[in-house]
């Protein structure tokens, strides 16, 4: 019995050494050639910028500031806060390494990856609000190649600036292994939009044709969760906007009011809330004027106006089950 948890714990010791090289940083990864992706979130050094004031020469002169990183501290809510993750990858093979390294998700706003080598900083950019003619890879989410030399160290220091909830944990990845991935996110998400899209567009006809208003706002609510999806998932962004410019984040909340317009005039007609509940249908436009409030504080304060956009959706979704109810009794 001893001599097989002896040699289970040599397994477990001699698994370890193959794949991390921590050599008293846990910072430091070697890369495995016949691995196609890799969570990169054990092994990261981590920096919370709360008033986001740091430069990157001030960040390279505090490195004693970084901290190891844990699960909890990569994915946040809204906040005003900016991060900066640090890795070294480490290829031992024989062969040079093509990864991707990909961080946070279609809703982060910008992510700029710094690389070290040959004591040569690179800069590369990426996310929603980086001009797809900027982005080194033209995909929904944040990404960066990267190319590993034989027996090369590489540091990598990246910047989240994300404002809104996101999960930074990054990724290394096989180039076609994250191609795969986000083609499949792709179809799922044209599937979904296109369909809205074509229901939006029928009602938009019906209304045209037979002059009744609630087929309009039934057109403005879907073509509204279209184009919230749309803006989210950076599908927008990404093939619809000119490449040289970048897709402003107010887009989100514009088509947030659309949406939560549609709903609420959709449900005011479905219930007849005007006759039946005179003091629901007062709530409702409460809601509407709320949502344009945060619409139009978004253009001066962006997480400001997306919290109150966000609150105001929030309240009419749990308003809107109360009445079906009511209604149904």
């Amino acid at each position: 019995m001893n001599n097989l948890l002896v040699i289970a714990v040599r397994l477990l010791l001699l698994f370890f050494t193959l794949n991390v090289w921590a050599d008293g940083n846990s910072s430091k990864l070697v890369v495995a050639p016949n691995e196609a992706r890799i969570e990169l979130s054990d092994h990261l050094d981590f920096l919370r910028d709360p008033e986001r004031k740091l430069t990157f020469s001030e960040v390279l002169e505090n490195e004693d500031r970084f901290q190891q990183a844990t699960r909890r501290d990569l994915v946040t809510s809204f906040n005003p806060a900016a991060f900066w993750l640090r890795i070294s990858l480490i290829n031992k093979s024989k062969d040079p390494l093509i990864r991707w390294v990909a961080t946070g998700n279609a809703k982060t706003q910008r992510v700029t990856l710094h690389v070290k080598r040959d004591e040569v900083w690179q800069i590369l950019k990426s996310g929603r609000n980086v001009a797809l003619l900027e982005k080194p890879v033209a995909a929904l989410s944040p990404v960066f190649p990267v190319t590993l030399l034989p027996d090369q160290e590489l540091e990598l220091l990246i910047h989240v600036d994300s404002r809104g909830a996101t999960d930074m944990a990054p990724y290394l990845l096989e180039p076609q292994a994250f191609l795969k991935a986000e083609g499949n996110t792709l179809v799922t998400q044209a599937i979904l939009i296109g369909g809205l899209l074509i229901s939006s567009l029928l009602a938009l006809i019906v209304f045209a044709r037979l002059k009744e208003t609630q087929y309009l706002w039934l057109g403005f609510l879907l073509m509204g969760i279209a184009g919230l999806e749309g803006t989210r998932e950076n599908l927008l962004g990404t093939y619809f906007w000119p490449q040289h410019i970048q897709l402003p984040p107010q887009a989100l909340t514009l088509f947030g009011y659309l949406a939560i317009f549609g709903m609420s005039k959709v449900v005011s007609h479905a219930l007849e809330l005007d006759r039946r509940m005179p003091f629901a249908g007062r709530l409702l436009l409460a809601l509407r004027w709320i949502s344009v409030i945060g619409t139009l504080i978004a253009f001066w304060s962006y997480g400001h106006g997306v919290r109150i956009m966000s609150s105001a959706i929030v309240v009419q979704n749990i308003v809107t089950l109360i009445l079906s109810f009511l209604a149904v009794r």
